[in-house]
């Protein structure tokens, strides 16, 4: 290594040079930082000599390497991209982005390094580095440390240094280095050394595995999670394992430590939460008892063998809920130091909350190298196995008490009792938690009389309240000389202590043992919650004390729950949550109630908030006894005749009676309806007889007109009762007053509904009720026909509104209407097939009837049952005229021809003579002509073969050959069609070359007249386009053959199927000759589809082809010239797409994706010397396609391109508003801004909106990225359009800081723009600010959340808090203020789009809660959660839940 090298052509552009073990040498060039810039840039670069030094070394053989602080995003990626291909040509084909082609060509420009060919040779030997100064110092310092030895390890790095600065200009060794070190103490690590770590670290691990197979249960249960982690862990060096407190994430890693231990590896493992605080890596490693920072020892111990690092409970460290949170960096740094060491493998454990809730672990686990794996609750089956093996009969556990033992810490719980002979009666984690208490109390006491159980844990608990956190100094046990005591309830595992740190084994033990402690005090819940910040961390706590008071001092729960409730210092989520306790209370009495009522006296806001939350089961009988819910109901204010049909909805199925008896009295009553409709929709009716017995009613009286809820009420009533459920179909549609009302168009109006649950319902009663709905249901379907019948028709079945003129249908019904016949027809079919003898009643009754939907049901019973029914088939059959009219609107036969060859079998053979006599010679009016004699050949056909007569089987056979078929096709619905290729694609695939040529000579035109949907040349050639692109080679031949005679659509076909194909290597020259071949047919058509026939091939297009393409695109005769006039009445943004649909547009466009990939230049040069032909076409859409061509002749041709430009945008202005022709002033401005400064002039001044809109914008950027300000001071100036159109690129280019005073001060003027449509396009930087540094925007953020663009911004805004990596405390009470001033009332009601947005207003202010630390800012943000609260927000009860101790 050499600094500051003698050599002046290695000090060109070069700080140091090194030389490796290999003897590659490598140049650096350092630069801090750029300016107040946040990116380096290409002219910046350039101006700085750098891409001069890069290619004189690069040319020489040496590496060069541009390392700074600042950002050179784009020529770090070009760098990397170029590195991976083998040549200029891979790296243009398959590796340069569209982002990143423009910066290339900057580089392939003359003023940079002259060619394509240079600026890839030079990159490929560039290195563009961006590290932090404080982190590559940090790096240096651990590298050293895993090597050297000798002073402390900050020093390591400083020794180095200093070394090297006394050398300057002088060549070191390796040997040299050390030498120099050597004099200075310092020498590398020695094996004791290593083998000292290595017992360090081994030491510190097995306490990790102690402290966790203390809390394990005995076997363990294996976890799959475990296999996931080991799988996961051999793709990944950084892995993050996720899940709620107590689902054993530690139990998983536990287990896959041990299989990475017995494969060889070394391992360190520690718990955070067991430490003390720490202020660097070094220090944390000396608290765990290592000799240096862990990343070092472990290095050291495993040696270059492979090492996994462990961080358990990294929410230590968290903002959401750790005592250590200031610690994070340190952590943070840990992880970097693992990551710079080869080999070093990490494995993070954390809670899913502090992931989700902390902006830091969230910006953490959305790198690109941490892998997630999430632990989930323990399935079922692995809790009930575990419960037996406890001894325990698993199957007396309830369904609540299963799901509880998910969690492997209330196992735990759970096997610590399980010798006591009612350890199963627990009914939540707090009883787990008292037995678990009395337990490890008799144990302890038992054994050691002397230890002070119930004070220690007294003064733990105290302790961490008092401090609201979960861990406390073990200082805190010196009075009184707890420590022993401590000590012993630690063994077990009552306690925890590490590291100086005392706390109870698992954080909602704590809640138990303070609440169970403070039940002896003498203080009120007021006075304890009014000594301090009423934070989230009380509300676990208040919980906890409540529950225990209800059950052990019932008075005092009152006492305190009303003085508490009625306190104004008390926080409205505080009494949330004393509500929540109240409500749940199990059999509520009187004087509860008194407390909600109390509550409801100090407070009308709290009041309906209490209102609401005793709207349960527990609490129906203690409002009903005392008459609350008669007399809301009786009120006149509506809104507590709501809350009186609340507490009926919710009173539960063992007060349906009870509820019934409310309600019947109340029939006359307005709301009546609507109550008894919100109760059924609450109900599980099959268990509530009295309140279907009042819904029946309802239904009989016409009292219900909206039933679009009930039926979700009714969704098993037909499996648990289906005699109920046909009685609700019967009251629905037969006993109701609006039975058979007929609408406008004289339709029974109840049939229209299209109730999924209705037409559900029908269906599953129909099924298991089939008889009993027949007869329900078919009498009512006769009457309907009646009242909605067609006039009458002679010798016709009578048709009715509803059924006459039905379709055959493979597709379930979706309307009652179809519903209620197709079930009704299986009622009857079911009947017929298993009791015939109860079936002929309504059979009879159905022969009588004259209406066509009457005389189906009856053909379609007799069909299913047909040797029972044949001779009464046959009578009907016989008597012919209506009787032979059964169908459907597209056959009126087909169901009674259907009938005839169900029962054709089964009739005498007298009945079968006189039915094929009957059907010799039957036809219908309309048969004429061609179709004489089809309907003698449907009925003919159904007959049974083997019994047909002489005379019978020739007719027949005569019609088979008249009409070509064996029988006719069955009915059909309503069909569509498209027109058809006369030769389908399966056909297609079998045809040879000469059948393929056959078939384009006889498919010459555009189709068949006879049929329409059967196409010719058109459709034809469109399965030839497939058949090409899946074997272009093949048709590639085929192309050859064709003649100028073809219909042009062949030709073309193969072209586009070209475009459409994957080459396979080889097959290119074969497909360039037949491009040639096909263009030399001289059809125009195919100009169109040539440039689009090689865009797969773009890299091997050989230079006549490219010619060819250029000259079509001069030539090719379509757009007509005469167009102009038309293509000018479109917008800049229909240009391209009408351009693309043009020959001359598609092969200026295709014929830039070819310049693109011009390697060397020859291409450019052929179209070149056109440019300027092609940019003056007369038509405005195919200059807009120009435009392309133009930008990809800028790499080679740059003069050419410059001047063609010059000429395209002589016409009219519209032009300049179109998406390529923008793209290219922006590509040009970037290296000759002075060519657009007077376009951006006109496009200002220019009296097109859309024009002076794209002006805006260009304006804008002409400010941001070329240093003409005046620019964006005129587009701020100017009109709505300007305005809108510079809003918009400033709100692009937010997160560019490189002009943050110029960009922060329009954007604050554009969000209070007049208009509103600037005011929305500025609204719009939020969607460019997501997942991005909140820090140097947030003065930009609080001005848009003050400004009238907020109303545009606020979901996208609430979308950016949630998403962004940093803190966001700060911002959100603005936020929240600001959402709840604009949407009021709408936040809690749940039909609202502001509903929707207001829970994630509840998780971020939850969420900000969780990382504030500061006193003031968490006063602040609870005064937003209350108003939350107060204003009943949805979601917010459960953004708060999940925050809390549960």
């Amino acid at each position: 290594m050499t600094f500051e090298d003698v050599d002046p052509e290695l000090a060109e552009g070069s700080e140091f040079t090194f030389v490796d073990e290999h003897g590659t040498t490598s140049v650096t060039q350092v630069k801090r930082q750029h300016g107040v810039n946040n990116n380096w840039t290409i002219p910046s670069l350039r101006s700085r000599g750098v891409f001069m030094a890069a290619a004189q070394h690069v040319s020489a053989g040496r590496e060069y390497r541009f390392r700074s602080t600042t950002p050179c995003a784009p020529l770090r990626s070009l760098t990397e991209r170029v590195r991976h291909s083998a040549d200029l040509k891979e790296f243009l084909t398959h590796h340069l982005t569209k982002e990143l082609r423009q910066s290339f060509d900057e580089l392939a420009a003359p003023e940079v390094f002259g060619s394509a060919e240079t600026a890839w040779n030079t990159l490929r030997g560039m290195w563009f580095e961006v590290r932090d100064e404080q982190e590559l110092e940090t790096t240096n310092e651990l590298l050293a440390s895993t090597m050297l030895t000798g002073v402390v390890a900050s020093l390591l790095s400083v020794a180095i240094g200093s070394v090297l600065l006394d050398n300057l200009r002088k060549r070191l060794t390796r040997s040299d280095l050390l030498e120099s070190l050597e004099r200075l103490g310092i020498h590398t690590h020695d094996l004791p050394a290593k083998r000292s770590a290595r017992d360090e670290v081994r030491a510190v691990t097995a306490g990790w595995h102690r402290s966790v197979e203390r809390e394990l249960l005995t076997p363990h249960i294996v976890r799959t999670e475990t296999d996931d982690l080991l799988t996961l862990m051999e793709t990944t060096r950084l892995a993050l394992v996720v899940g709620a407190g107590g689902d054993g994430k530690s139990a998983v890693i536990h287990q896959a430590t041990r299989t990475i231990e017995g494969r060889g590896a070394e391992l360190l493992s520690f718990r955070l939460d067991r430490c003390g605080a720490f202020s660097s890596t070094r220090d944390l490693g000396q608290q765990l008892g290592l000799s240096a920072s862990p990343v070092v020892s472990l290095s050291m111990a495993a040696d270059d063998r492979e090492a996994v690092l462990v961080i358990d409970q990294l929410d230590a460290v968290s903002l959401a809920s750790g005592r250590l949170s200031e610690r994070y960096d340190v952590i943070a740094e840990l992880i970097h130091e693992a990551m710079c060491l080869e080999g070093v493998k990490v494995v993070l454990v954390c809670r899913l909350f502090d992931v989700e809730n902390d902006h830091r672990i969230r910006r953490l686990d959305a790198r690109d190298d941490v892998q997630r794996l999430t632990v989930a609750p323990l399935p079922e089956r692995s809790v009930t196995r575990v419960v037996t093996e406890m001894g325990l009969d698993s199957t007396k556990l309830t369904r609540s008490q299963l799901e509880l033992l998910r969690s492997p810490l209330n196992l735990v719980l759970l096997e610590t009792v399980a010798s006591h002979p009612h350890a199963l009666n627990f009914t939540s984690r707090g009883s787990l938690f008292e037995a678990f208490w009395r337990r490890k109390r008799q144990t302890i006491k038992a054994a050691r009389p002397e230890i002070r159980f119930n004070e220690v844990l007294a003064r733990v608990a105290n302790s961490a309240s008092d401090r609201q956190t979960l861990s406390v100094p073990v200082e805190i046990l010196d009075p009184d000389d707890f420590a022993i005591d401590a000590d012993v309830l630690a063994s077990e595992q009552v306690l925890s202590i590490a590291d100086g740190r005392v706390s109870f084994f698992h954080e909602t033990f704590f809640d138990f043992t303070f609440a169970r402690q403070w039940l002896s005090r003498e203080e009120t819940l007021v006075s304890f919650l009014c000594t301090q910040e009423q934070e989230l961390f009380r509300r676990a706590q208040v919980r906890q004390i409540l529950e225990l008071l209800r059950e052990r001092e019932p008075s005092r729960f009152r006492a305190e729950v009303r003085e508490s409730l009625t306190d104004d210092r008390i926080r409205s989520h505080i009494k949330e949550t004393i509500l929540a306790v109240l409500a749940g209370v199990s059999e509520p009495t009187r004087e509860d109630l008194a407390l909600v009522q109390a509550a409801a006296d100090h407070s009308e806001a709290l009041g309906a908030r209490a209102w609401k939350q005793i709207a349960r089961p527990n609490w129906f009988s203690v409002l009903n006894s005392v008459g609350s819910i008669a007399q809301h109901l009786d009120d006149s204010n509506p809104i507590l005749q709501d809350r009186g049909a609340l507490w009926l909805s919710y009173a539960g199925q063992e007060n349906g009676p009870a509820v019934a008896a409310l309600l019947a009295p109340r029939r006359s009553s307005p709301g009546y309806s609507r109550w008894l409709q919100q109760v059924t929709h609450a109900t599980e009716l099959h268990a509530n007889r009295a309140v279907f017995d009042l819904l029946l009613d309802a239904l009989r009286s016409g009292a219900i007109t909206d039933e679009t809820t009930m039926w979700f009420a009714t969704h098993d009533l037909a499996i648990k009762e289906p005699r109920w459920a046909l009685e609700l179909l019967i009251a629905y549609f037969i006993q109701s007053p609006s039975s058979l009302v007929t609408s406008e168009e004289d339709r029974v109006a109840v049939l229209s509904s299209r109730e999924y649950g209705l037409i559900q319902l029908l269906k599953k009663v129909s099924r298991s009720e089939p008889s009993a709905f027949a007869e329900a249901f078919i009498p009512y379907l006769l009457s309907v026909m009646r009242v909605t019948a067609y006039d009458s028709e002679s010798d016709r079945p009578i048709l009715d509104r509803h059924w006459g003129l039905r379709l055959p249908s493979t597709h379930g019904p979706d309307n009652a209407e179809d519903a209620l016949y197709d079930c009704s027809r299986y009622a009857i079919e079911t009947l017929s097939g298993t009791a015939p003898q109860r079936a002929d009643p309504l059979l009879r009754i159905l022969e009588l009837d004259p209406h066509a939907g009457a005389q189906d049901l009856l053909y379609h019973a007799f069909i299913a049952n047909p040797v029972h029914y044949a001779d009464w088939a046959a009578e009907l059959i016989l008597q012919g005229k209506h009787r032979l009219r059964s169908g459907y609107l597209s056959d009126a036969h087909a169901l009674s021809r259907e009938l005839a060859a169900a029962v054709s079998r089964y009739v005498s053979d007298a009945d079968h003579a006189q039915m094929e006599a009957s059907f010799l010679n039957y036809r219908t009016e309309y048969e004429r002509g061609p179709s004489h004699g089809y309907t003698a050949f449907k009925f003919l056909s159904a007959l049974d073969k083997n019994r047909m007569g002489t005379l019978g089987t020739r007719r027949l056979a005569e019609y088979q050959r008249k009409f070509e078929l064996e029988e006719p096709p069955p009915a059909t619905g309503i069909i569509s069609y498209t027109v058809s290729s006369p030769i389908s694609s399966t056909a297609a695939k079998r045809m040879t070359d000469d059948q393929w040529l056959r078939a384009i000579a006889r498919h010459n035109g555009v189709g068949r007249k006879a049929d329409h949907s059967v196409g010719g040349a058109r459709e034809l050639s469109e399965i030839l386009k497939q058949r090409t692109s899946e074997s272009p080679s093949r048709f590639a031949r085929l192309a050859m053959r064709m003649t100028a005679s073809v219909n042009s659509a062949y030709p073309c076909a193969i072209l586009w199927g070209f475009g459409e194909a994957e080459i396979t290597p080889g097959a290119s020259p074969l497909m360039f000759d037949a491009v040639r071949h096909i263009m030399n047919l001289g059809m125009p058509e195919c100009d169109r589809w040539l440039g689009w026939s090689v865009r797969q091939l773009l890299d091997e297009t050989p230079i006549d082809l490219v010619r060819l393409i250029t000259e079509r695109a001069l030539s090719a005769p379509d757009p007509k010239l005469d167009q102009p006039a038309r293509v000018s009445a479109l917008s800049g943004r229909e240009l391209v797409q009408h351009g693309i649909n043009t020959a001359r547009g598609t092969l200026a466009e295709e014929l830039g994706d070819l310049l693109i990939h011009d390697v060397h230049g020859a291409r450019t040069a052929i179209v070149a010397p056109h440019l300027e032909a092609m940019a003056t076409d007369a038509v405005l859409s195919v200059r807009a396609c120009v435009a392309h061509t133009i930008a990809a002749c800028l790499r080679h041709a740059r003069p050419a391109a410059y001047a063609a430009f010059a000429r395209l945008v002589e016409t009219d202005d519209v032009l300049l508003a179109s998406h390529p022709v923008r793209h290219l002033m922006i590509y040009i401005g970037d290296s000759a801004p002075e060519l657009i400064d007077p376009l951006i002039d006109r496009m200002l001044a220019s009296p097109n909106e859309e024009v002076r809109h794209a002006g805006g914008g260009i304006a804008a950027i002409a400010a941001l990225r070329w240093e003409r300000k005046d620019f964006m001071t005129r587009a701020v100036a100017g009109d709505v359009h300007t305005r809108t159109g510079a809003a918009v690129v400033c709100a692009a280019h937010i997160t560019d800081a490189a002009h943050s005073t110029l960009l922060m001060g329009c954007m604050r003027q554009l969000m209070h723009d007049p208009d509103e449509e600037v005011r929305k396009a500025a609204a719009g930087l939020v969607r460019n600010v997501r997942g991005e540094s909140f820090a140097p925007l947030r003065g930009v953020l609080e001005n848009l959340i003050e400004s009238p663009s907020y109303v545009h911004a606020s979901p996208q805004v609430l979308l950016c808090l949630q998403e962004t990596p940093n803190g966001i405390d700060e911002l959100v009470d603005l936020v929240a203020h600001r959402f709840l001033d604009m949407q009021g009332s709408n936040v809690a009601d749940m039909r609202s789009r502001a509903a929707g947005d207001a829970h994630r207003v509840s998780e971020l202010v939850v969420r900000a809660l969780s990382q504030s630390q500061d006193s003031k800012r968490v006063s602040i943000l609870l005064d937003v959660l209350d108003r939350l609260v107060e204003m009943g927000v949805y979601g917010v009860d459960a953004a708060i839940e999940q925050a809390e101790r549960r």
